[in-house]
């Protein structure tokens, strides 16, 4: 399922007539039940993408765009997002140790082969890869982190949000991504915040929590060695006492969006 946020005073009707100038840029979500609303949400608040989107559209920062949120299959969500299955990161996650990976591959074939057409087709959004993003949460930044890899030149812009780079023993980060040799996107958000597991998961010890933060900064030192720096091409947010849920990921999102729609305005009127 497919759930889509259009700017205020966007008709796609006339988005998609032979005489509009422009096509929108877009923005592809994993997670897309999570994205606005509360109520289908396992922490009871959503990014609330719209009410951001909406204010840094109204207030100039950012011109009209499009969200696309797709929606996780449930008890799946892992085995579409993931390249192998997620393990028992070394006894700290032994609730995933028998979740299932493996599908990330075919998932990403089908957002670039059919639901990109789709709504490109429908909603007259920009198919230029400077004009589109893709990002998610957790699982789902890794599977923005494998669309870099498997699919590059499709996305200009990664938002990758508290990712689970303890999954498969830390595999991606130490051998899959440094082989990737590019093109990277043009830019990347990364977040991860310093309370992730031990508050929202009541672990006693905070020795997860430090990892997955030392994880963040390995990824980007890895990204600016291929030429990614920061405050131009990549933001690198490590924020204080934030958790692993949508209450987190919402408080960072204006920001994240204003990083990676910056050079938009830009693009549409070359």
């Amino acid at each position: 399922m497919l759930r889509i946020w259009t700017p205020p005073g966007f008709s796609p009707s006339s988005a998609t007539s032979s005489s509009s100038r422009d096509p929108l840029p877009v923005l592809y979500l994993n997670d897309g039940q999570n994205l606005y609303g509360d109520q289908p949400t396992l922490s009871g608040c959503s990014w609330h993408m719209g009410e951001a989107a909406a204010g840094l559209i109204n207030s100039g920062a950012l011109p009209p765009f499009v969200v696309v949120g797709i929606d996780h299959p449930g008890a799946m969500r892992s085995y579409d997002y993931l390249p192998y299955p997620p393990g028992a990161a070394n006894g700290y996650r032994l609730d995933a140790a028998n979740w299932p990976g493996g599908g990330v591959e075919a998932y990403l074939r089908a957002v670039v082969d059919e639901i990109l057409p789709y709504t490109e087709r429908t909603y007259g959004v920009s198919s230029e890869p400077a004009l589109r993003g893709f990002g998610g949460s957790s699982f789902g930044g890794i599977c923005a982190l494998c669309a870099a890899m498997l699919h590059p030149g499709v996305f200009g812009a990664l938002l990758v949000e508290s990712p689970s780079l303890w999954f498969g023993e830390e595999r991606l980060l130490r051998q899959d991504l440094p082989s990737f040799q590019g093109p990277w996107p043009a830019r990347m958000f990364l977040a991860m915040g310093t309370k992730e597991y031990s508050v929202i998961r009541q672990f006693k010890e905070s020795e997860f929590d430090s990892r997955l933060v030392s994880l963040t900064h390995d990824l980007a030192a890895l990204l600016e060695s291929r030429g990614l720096m920061r405050g131009e091409r990549l933001m690198v947010m490590v924020d204080e006492g934030a958790t692993h849920n949508e209450r987190a990921w919402a408080q960072r999102l204006p920001a994240a969006l204003r990083f990676l729609g910056a050079h938009w305005r830009h693009q549409q009127q070359k």
